[in-house]
Parts: C-alpha cells; structure tokens; sequence
C-alpha cells in the first residue's frame, strides 16, 4: 500500500505557494495557518509554536498539555506536529477538493446541479480559484481542522463556500461539510509524521476488474430491461457463471452515479476492491448510505 508523504506534494505545493508569494510579495514560512481551528479528536485546541536550532527556525503546532516542553514521552500526553508538513496537507486537500467537480456537488449537496449551477462551479474551478490565495481560501472555508490516531478531519463552512464559489445560499442548508483523509502515523523521536493512504490525494488508482464488474452489472440489467434477456439464468449461461453470483452482483447497477463515476476515474476510497463490492448483499436503496457504507464522505 502505498502512502503519500508531505514531501510527495511538494510539486503541487511549490505551485500553491508560488501564487501566495505573487499576490503578496512576501514569503510566508512563519505563518501559523491554522491558529485556532485546529483540535485533537477530543476538542482540544493545538497551539503554534517553535524551535530555533541554530540559524533554523522549526515551528509545530503542539497539544496544550506539552506546554511548550520536549519530552521523550510526548506521544503519550499529546501532538506535536511539524507546522509545515500539516499545513501542506490542508492546503493540498482543500486545492485538489476545490478543483473536483463531483466531490464539490457532494459537498454542496447538489444531486442534480442546474446549468447555472454547472457553470459557477466550472468557471470557479478553471479560472476563479487560480487567481484566490490558497491560505486565504483555506482561511475562509475550514471550520476546523481534527488530528487523530488514524486520520484527519477536514470541515468546511458550506455557507462560505457557496460564496466564493458564487452560489446562492438554499433554505435549510447544511452548515457544514467534513471529510476524512486517512492517515498513517509515523513517530520520529518527539515528532510525529503523518502519511497519507487516501487514494484521492494521491494518484489516480484505476482498477480494471472494478470497472469491469460494474460495467457488467449495468449491462445486465440494460439487457433484461429491454427484453433481450429474459431470465439470471440466461445470463448465468452465456457468461459461464452462477445464477446466484449474477443475482448478487446485478444490483451495482444500481450504484450511484459519483459513485460510478469515481470508480471509472481511479478515485474510489482505497479500501474499496472488488472483493467488498462482491460480498456488498443487500445493496442500500439510499445513494447516502451507499456512500457510507463503501467509505465515501458524506
């Protein structure tokens, strides 16, 4: 399984804060992005802090119950996180979320966009988002950022969302949107490493069988709707397989459609394979708890 490092997003980064230094002329690396919106899991707020060895400057974010000392026990009593690493992963996950039209529309909970819609959201993510500093945008739309043992908990402000985006607000729209990037800790001395296993921070990960298995499915169901097959027992013959796999499997034609399309791009949650679409029996009527259940953010 392979992990994304903070060091692996440094071409992405380089571009992020190349634009930050354009807009502002100055350079930013003392900056503490995330004063006051970043928690552990149990709402305990990470305060900025540094080092100085020699002429280098090293800054964190650090749990209260550290108090600002290094101990070779810290990882018992709280975080202490390089600033820099922590601060990339935000503002690459945020970038690559704001430039994703399909997890936007989940964000924003627009099942089915209208044009206008499609429109803002196109024009945002092509033209308008490129010329935005991206700590000014992380700025206005996370609410707060959760550190755990296991991953990382991003929620956004819908409402201010909608707005840079140029959407009207809806009645009795969701306040906030969270979703959760999976991570690995990696523990070096009194620091703490995260590594990233979300496959959508990372390469696109296609795999063909998944495809192929929803692509089937769909077919099938296309094939016994038009009346081209008449029974699973038909198709079972034709494709040298049970009847009972063909019954278990037909339903993915059922999958929702980000869903689907997600797959066909390589960005399905990694722990979404084959084998746990097969044994997915019964197969949830609701999108939402489909996105639930097959680890989607919902």
């Amino acid at each position: 399984m392979r992990g994304y490092s903070f060091r692996k997003g440094q071409a992405v980064q380089a571009k992020l804060e190349g634009r930050s230094n354009r807009h502002t002329g100055k350079e930013t690396s003392n900056s503490s992005l995330l004063t006051g919106i970043i928690f552990d899991e149990k709402g305990i707020r990470l305060t900025p802090n540094h080092a100085v060895k020699g002429s280098k400057r090293y800054r964190y974010y650090i749990s209260s119950s550290l108090n600002g000392k290094r101990t070779s026990d810290d990882s018992n009593k709280g975080w202490r996180l390089p600033a820099d690493g922590i601060e990339k992963l935000v503002k690459d996950s945020v970038y690559r979320l704001l430039q994703d039209q399909l997890q936007l529309m989940q964000a924003l909970s627009l099942g089915t966009p209208t044009l206008q819609e499609m429109e803002r959201l196109t024009e945002f993510s092509r033209n308008k988002l490129q010329a935005r500093r991206i700590d000014d945008v992380v700025q206005e739309i996370i609410k707060r950022v959760i550190v755990s043992n296991d991953k990382l908990t991003l929620e956004l402000n819908i409402t201010n969302l909608r707005e840079i985006i140029g959407l009207q607000p809806i009645e009795n729209e969701k306040k906030t949107y969270r979703f959760n990037i999976p991570i690995k800790l990696r523990r070096r001395g009194v620091e703490t490493k995260m590594v990233v296993l979300n496959a959508a921070h990372v390469q696109p990960r296609k795999v063909p069988n998944l495809i192929k298995l929803i692509t089937r499915s769909t077919a099938w169901f296309e094939k016994l709707k038009c009346g081209e097959t008449n029974s699973m027992e038909e198709i079972a013959k034709k494709e040298r397989m049970s009847a009972s796999d063909v019954s278990r499997y037909l339903p993915l034609a059922f999958l929702a459609p980000d869903i689907v399309a997600s797959i066909a791009k390589g960005r399905q949650p990694f722990e979404l394979s084959v084998q746990r679409l097969k044994r997915l029996s019964p197969l949830p009527i609701s999108w939402d708890e489909q996105r639930r259940l097959l680890g989607y953010p919902i």
